[in-house]
């Protein structure tokens, strides 16, 4: 497949079909979430209250810092539940849920670090790194059997070091160790699930190659021409205003080329027009539609500037030769065009595109003397 645009434009499109299919497995437990959400809610909600009725909290600058994580975390959860009921209501798309919840899972584990920090030598409530945990690898370990693995690691890890016979080591070395133990099921965890989704992505990715594009040239196939014909003609039967134009074209010299060298050096020649149409129509989809014939729909700039664009196609596609495997090859295509201006369906354009298309290749036969298809 031709990937157009930059390799970073390639990156964040891949990442954001990873987030997608990320959003859609969290969407299948939406409730889980949900109810976990809820309970981190109310428990840091429960800690605000706390922090004002229990007489041990002072006006110290350590006090009111564990107040502002506590307000920082009820507001984080509060934002969390709203975007997971939004997401249930199908207010908010599955990439929107993915790209929120990753950012609270940060969020979350900022507070964690600082609150660690803050408490590492004087004992944080179990209850408090379970919350934490549940938040941090629950959204990430979006399958039943990983978030199970995740809930029960975490309790032994905590409550195993939480005994009134051995509190003081708990406190101590005890604390350091528990934390980072959470830190390290949490991570492989989420990395595991994590990996599968990028294998579902380019399963999917493959499939979708398959499906849409051409295996020879890259470009879009036979399919994906019938779906954006239908796509067009849809609109236009709404009454909608649709913009476009087309480019028909035609290999010349194929027959002969691969009667006298053989199919695997006229199939070059198919493979170097799809490899060239996508460089001279940069906003544009280009279909190979199967054998010598290519089809391009002008969108965009291209077909702003069509008649520009045509002088470039004509420069570099018109004739010329090329060698492949040391035997000189004619490389000439054909090409008719048309902007749609009006009508009832896309065929009227298309009809307008093939005939000048068929003109095109005769006048390139007779200038350069040309015999065959």
């Amino acid at each position: 497949m031709i990937i157009r645009g930059s390799m970073n434009e390639a990156k964040l499109r891949e990442r954001i079909t990873i987030f997608r299919i990320l959003g859609k497995h969290i969407e299948k437990y939406i409730n889980l979430f949900i109810v976990i959400m809820s309970l981190a809610l109310l428990g840091s909600i429960g800690l605000v209250i706390y922090w004002f009725i229990d007489d041990s909290f002072g006006s110290s600058l350590s006090d009111n810092t564990y107040l502002a994580s506590y307000i920082y975390v009820s507001i984080i959860n509060l934002v969390g539940l709203i975007v997971l009921i939004l997401n249930k209501k199908k207010k908010i798309s599955s990439l929107g849920l993915s790209a929120w919840l990753h950012t609270h899972v940060l969020l979350m584990f900022i507070y964690g670090v600082v609150l660690s920090i803050l408490d590492l030598d004087y004992g944080v409530a179990p209850t408090g790194f379970l919350m934490i945990a549940i938040i941090q690898g629950g959204i990430l370990v979006v399958e039943p059997y990983y978030f199970g693995i995740l809930m029960v690691g975490c309790t032994i890890t905590i409550m195993g070091f939480d005994a009134h016979y051995n509190y003081a080591y708990f406190n101590g070395t005890g604390e350091k160790i528990n934390f980072i133990a959470l830190v390290v099921i949490i991570i492989v965890l989420a990395y595991r699930s994590y990996h599968s989704i990028v294998r579902e992505y380019k399963g999917k990715a493959r499939l979708e190659q398959l499906t849409y594009y051409d295996d020879l040239t890259g470009l879009l196939n036979e399919r994906s021409y019938m779906l954006e014909i239908d796509r067009i003609n849809k609109e236009l039967s709404l009454g909608n205003n649709v913009d476009f134009g087309l480019v028909v074209m035609d290999v010349n010299n194929l027959k002969v080329t691969n009667d006298t060298y053989g199919h695997r050096f006229g199939c070059h020649l198919i493979v170097r027009c799809g490899h060239i149409l996508p460089t001279i129509f940069k906003t544009s989809k280009c279909f190979h539609v199967g054998g010598d014939e290519f089809i391009v729909i002008l969108y965009g700039d291209d077909l702003k500037n069509y008649k520009n664009v045509i002088s470039e196609f004509d420069n570099t596609l018109r004739y010329s030769h090329i060698t492949y495997e040391d035997v000189d090859l004619i490389f000439s295509v054909a090409r008719g065009y048309a902007i749609f201006n009006g009508g009832k369906d896309y065929r009227e354009t298309f009809n307008k595109a093939d005939r000048a298309m068929y003109d095109n290749k005769k006048a390139i036969k007779e200038e350069y003397n040309l015999v065959g298809r």
